[in-house]
């Protein structure tokens, strides 16, 4: 059984309970599912790091693996109906033969309508239109007041699906046609109108939708936290009432917690839950490049680390996400093995963990040294903090030690007296869209998009400050939560959820420009994200080592990135020029950016 959007496993605990299921759990997010992974139910404790894992896609979950129920809890309702069609044919994909999808969602309507902001948009789905004729439907209404429940399984072969509903008070479900299903359907369709009456929602969001979003989602959460500590008291009470029986007979006491050694690493160590390694996930290949030459290259990268994952993913060959968290022997033993498998020419590894030396020096010890180069995504302002200092440290030893072909430091100016570091500087590639031209169109007036976090390396409070004192400016949006504004200038800031990167270049394109005048960037992959749908990026100084002369740099360069009142002249100054030539300015630069960046990989790689 597939949980799917399990979260922090609100079902996690009674399911694995059940004798004959064995509960799999599968999230897109890593934050949601930490408690899950922190405290999982006893049944799953040894296992769940297997059973329950994060990826882009269900298919990069668990590739290959079919289950025999999947199912979901008020999770489709936050994806419009494309997102939750495509999202249902994902699942599909998963089913066995003779399976079944359960879907727990909105009551039964007669047509899908757009509800509220919450998580940036939530919608009540017309669930039986969408399977009818490919599947046969049971719909059964009145098991909650909130939720409908839809079962959808498989037609026999040379049929259509058939339709059968009933209450959760009748005692059997009967065969009905959909036009029957729409008129069984009218009096909750009519009630979602009329709470529309008072306005129809805003799909861009706002700021009192997300903070009803956020209040709604800790209340859940807070009710889970209480049901655990509840647990825990209880499970702390049976323990002491043993310590206090078995301690005299045994001759010792438990040790006070107080004397317990705490994990001093714990906060730097990154959950994950999916495999150790993910070989061309759709997530890591829908936005690469097909440049002739590069077939035998394998980009291998982190699954935590996105910026660096998004820049690896548009490069041209074969892509391997890897854990960056420590690994043991075989998970690493059988990446290795797969890698010396593939006939691969070239190996890059892009950003740097303990587990990249043990790959490195196992494939070196194999013959592969030459085949084998290393792109580090960071400079020495970064050395401040042990484990920059530590991984940067590692690539040099490598180096050194002959176990790598080339080394390349993504910062003008880097040098070390170590043989094998490349010159010029690498630039990384906008990532490539199957089909732009839902990215293209007119953007919303007056709109501009922060996407970074709130970090200070990201500078994003004057990134957002400069767009709020001008006047140019009705509308920011932003993605990272501990982002605030004083009055009255917080009314121009739209918080918004992140809801994957497609949807993320979606707001880019709808927007007149992104913010991203960071304070320390190598060659962000925000800008090339913007720059891929036309949209300029403002940005601080980057010192590459070409294109500074284009007059799209002139255009969009902040000199002084600490400066609102710079940030507010540059985005100004973008808003002056008329949209078309705008636009043709971006493509221009980018198109001759990704030239370079193409001929200096060749050049890097010895292709």
């Amino acid at each position: 059984m597939l949980d799917f959007g399990c979260g922090f496993g609100r079902l996690a605990g009674p399911i694995s309970t059940l004798e004959g299921i064995a509960y799999h759990g599968y999230d897109f997010s890593s934050a949601m599912v930490a408690d899950l992974l922190a405290t999982p139910p006893p049944a799953l404790a040894d296992v769940i790091r297997d059973r329950v894992r994060v990826a882009d896609t269900v298919e990069a979950a668990f590739p290959g693996e079919c289950f025999d129920i999947i199912f979901t809890i008020s999770v489709l309702i936050h994806n419009s109906e494309d997102q939750a069609r495509e999202l249902i044919s994902q699942m599909a994909a998963r089913l066995e033969r003779e399976g079944r999808l359960v879907l727990i969602e909105n009551r039964l309507v007669a047509a899908t309508l757009f509800q509220n902001n919450w998580h940036a948009g939530c919608w009540v789905h017309a669930f039986a239109d969408y399977a009818a004729a490919l599947w046969d439907v049971s719909v059964t209404e009145g098991v909650t007041d909130q939720h409908g429940v839809y079962i959808l399984a498989p037609p026999d072969e040379g049929r259509q699906g058939r339709l059968t509903y009933r209450k959760a008070s009748e005692p059997r479900e009967r065969p009905v046609d959909l036009d029957q299903l729409h008129v069984l359907a009218l009096p909750n369709t009519l009630d979602q109108l009329r709470s529309l009456l008072n306005g129809l929602p805003d799909p861009s969001g706002s700021f009192d939708s997300a903070a009803q979003a956020r209040v709604h989602d800790l209340s859940e959460r807070n009710a889970h936290l209480e049901r655990l500590i509840g647990e825990m008291r209880e499970a702390r009470a049976t323990r002491q009432r043993l310590d206090a029986t078995l301690g005299a007979t045994l001759g010792r006491k438990r040790p006070r917690e107080a004397d317990a050694q705490p994990n001093q690493q714990g906060a730097l160590v990154t959950d994950s839950a999916s495999p150790f390694s993910l070989w061309n996930a759709r997530s890591d290949t829908r936005y690469a490049h097909d440049i002739p030459g590069f077939h035998h290259v394998l980009h291998v990268f982190h699954k935590e680390w996105f910026g660096i994952r998004a820049a690896a993913g548009a490069l041209p060959g074969r892509k391997l996400a890897v854990s960056a968290d420590p690994a043991k022997g075989r998970a690493l033993r059988e990446t290795v093995h797969a890698i010396l498998a593939a006939g691969l020419q070239r190996i890059v590894f892009h950003g740097f963990s303990d587990n990249t030396t043990a790959i490195v020096e196992s494939l070196a010890s194999h013959g592969l040294a030459d085949r084998m180069f290393l792109v580090h995504h960071g400079g020495t302002t970064q050395w401040i903090n042990s484990r920059e200092r530590h991984y940067a440290f590692g690539i040099i030893d490598l180096l050194r030690k002959g176990c790598l072909r080339k080394a390349h430091f993504m910062r003008p100016g880097f040098d070390f007296p170590v043989r094998g570091l490349f010159r010029p500087m690498l630039f990384n590639l906008s990532p490539r869209h199957d089909a732009p031209d839902h990215l293209r169109g007119d953007p919303r007036p007056a709109t501009v998009f922060a996407p970074g976090w709130a970090g200070w390396i990201k500078n994003v409070s004057t990134n957002i400050l400069g767009a709020a004192l001008s006047p140019a400016v009705d509308e920011i949006w932003v993605y990272a939560e501990d982002l605030a504004l004083p009055p009255p200038l917080d009314a121009k800031l739209r918080h918004l959820t992140f809801c994957g990167r497609e949807d993320t270049f979606r707001r880019m394109a709808a927007s007149q420009m992104c913010l991203n005048a960071s304070l320390i960037d190598c060659h962000p992959v925000v800008n090339l994200e913007a720059q891929s749908v036309g949209r300029p990026c403002i940005r601080g100084p980057l010192f590459l080592d070409a294109l500074e002369n284009h007059p799209y740099v002139g255009l969009t360069q902040v000199d002084d990135v600490s400066g609102a009142t710079q940030v507010k002249a540059a985005i100004e100054r973008v808003l002056d020029v008329p949209p078309a030539e705008r636009e043709q300015l971006t493509r221009d630069y980018q198109a001759q950016s990704d030239a370079i960046a193409i001929d200096r990989y060749r050049e890097f790689l010895e292709l």
